[in-house]
């Protein structure tokens, strides 16, 4: 069979699409190593219309399109699969993502082009899924999807999570036009860079986290199937330079860590290896550090999401303030640049909360500092305890983090106003300090600058809504 996986537009930060899409491109190895045709139609790399993907599809004459959504850019998908179904009816359609994986029956009732939902990690199941389409039946016996069968709307059996993630090919990364995603790529040190994944799922329990798709068991590949995988991208035909490393919580186990980087070192590669989507404060150490260090690793960011102890034990982060200044700290002693993420509005926060955070970055004296927004994503136990409250059902649009939805969609000790007023407050305080911009140039250079010019065109987007 020959299946398209799409990639609409949609509202999104620039650095976001330096990355390729790594769960497309695990899906469409798994479709490939079963004998099938794959193609991928990046529209947000290509900037592509929605007429223009339509002529790709209509290139490629599929017999099953794909797309994956979270909950933010889920619209601009299910527009896209509906054109794609109104103009070829005899297409399957397949929609995947956490968005679909924590409201499957919903998503398919309220959309009735798109024919299959993939539930959870999806390698699998589309495997499965695939080979069922192709011999014209055995729908039921296929764990994790959601779909029609006659009027009647079907959900089978979860899949359980993939144990063996070294048993999974490494992304087709042929299939994607490598040089696009290095023309996009500014948050970076050097070119051209690769991202991988080498863990899923996390046991944190942090009440504002969807973890529809990977779970909260956590589960690595091995540090020698890491190393193959950067062996092909470091020392075959790509030639990478850079490595970002995008866990979710690649140091929760810091023996594995440590081992991976271990054998980077004994490789003797000249590479810079940065950790954009962070770490956790309470899995750091110097001893690890110094290997990260001689690895190569110049950027590390950690999920600190408060600098309020109250706030960080209401939502259950499992860390406290002490931690955080500690693991930043050595960060610091390293000579990495070292960015914060918080998230602002959380339950039990209020306005001397934000400042606390403020003063934490400030005080720590941080290269870097993310704000975002809660928003109760499907998928997350935040989401469970307020869906009796008046939500944006429906229109997923509203669900961003960064404001640009324009609406709050959860308020506790904070109304709205408060947020908005207090996230003007600590960008202010943070970002126009007279000397910031000559600090983060002395101590990082060139990527300080690039650093600086990406941080500026994205607080411009928060407040004009234009990317």
């Amino acid at each position: 069979m020959k299946f398209a996986f799409i990639l609409p537009k949609s509202v999104e930060r620039r650095g976001e699409l330096q990355y390729l899409p790594l769960g497309v491109g695990y899906l469409a190895s798994v479709l490939l190593g079963e004998g099938h045709d794959v193609e991928v139609v990046d529209g947000r790399v290509n900037g592509y219309s929605e007429g223009d993907i339509l002529s790709e599809v209509g290139r490629i004459d599929p017999d099953v399109v794909c797309a994956t959504a979270r909950t933010f850019d889920v619209a601009e998908n299910l527009e896209t699969l509906k054109a794609v179904k109104e103009a070829r009816p005899d297409v399957k359609t397949v929609l995947g993502g956490p968005h679909v994986s924590a409201l499957p029956e919903e998503t398919l009732m309220q959309c009735g082009w798109v024919d299959f939902g993939v539930v959870g990690e999806g390698e699998e199941t589309m495997r499965e899924l695939a080979g069922a389409l192709d011999r014209g039946g055995g729908l039921q016996g296929v764990k994790g999807i959601a779909f029609r069968d006659g009027g009647d709307l079907v959900k089978t059996p979860a899949r359980g999570f993939i144990r063996n993630l070294d048993a999974i090919p490494f992304p087709a990364r042929r299939l994607f036009n490598l040089r696009r995603y290095d023309r996009m790529a500014l948050e970076v040190k050097r070119k051209p860079m690769a991202s991988v994944i080498t863990s899923r799922g996390c046991p944190s329990q942090c009440v504002f986290c969807c973890k529809s798709t990977f779970g909260s068991v956590f589960r690595s590949r091995s540090p020698e199937n890491v190393m193959a995988e950067l062996e092909d991208l470091v020392e075959g035909r790509y030639r990478y330079r850079e490595i970002h490393i995008v866990d979710d919580t690649f140091t929760l186990d810091m023996k594995r860590a440590a081992r991976i980087f271990d054998l980077i070192i004994e490789r003797g590669w000249n590479i810079s290896i940065a950790f954009p989507n962070g770490i956790r404060a309470d899995r750091a150490s110097k001893e690890l550090f110094d290997k990260m260090k001689a690895a190569g690793v110049y950027c590390v960011f950690f999920g600190v999401e408060s600098g309020d102890d109250r706030v960080l034990s209401r939502i259950n982060k499992g860390e406290t303030v002490q931690q955080i200044r500690e693991a930043v700290k050595l960060a610091r002693d390293e000579g990495f640049y070292v960015g914060l993420f918080f998230v602002m509005g959380l339950p039990g926060s209020t306005a001397e909360s934000e400042r606390k955070s403020l003063d934490l970055a400030l005080e720590l004296d941080v290269d870097q500092l993310s704000l975002s927004v809660v928003t109760p994503y499907p998928g997350s136990r935040l989401y469970d305890m307020l869906r009796e409250q008046d939500l944006a059902k429906g229109d997923w649009t509203a669900y961003r983090h960064d404001f640009m939805g324009r609406r709050l969609l959860y308020e506790s000790e904070m109304t709205e106003d408060e947020v908005k007023r207090e996230w003007n407050s600590i960008i202010r305080g943070f970002y126009m300090r007279p000397g910031y911009p000559l600090k983060l140039l002395r101590r990082h250079g060139t990527f300080g600058l690039r650093k600086m010019y990406v941080m500026a065109r994205s607080l411009l987007a928060r407040k004009t809504g234009i990317t």
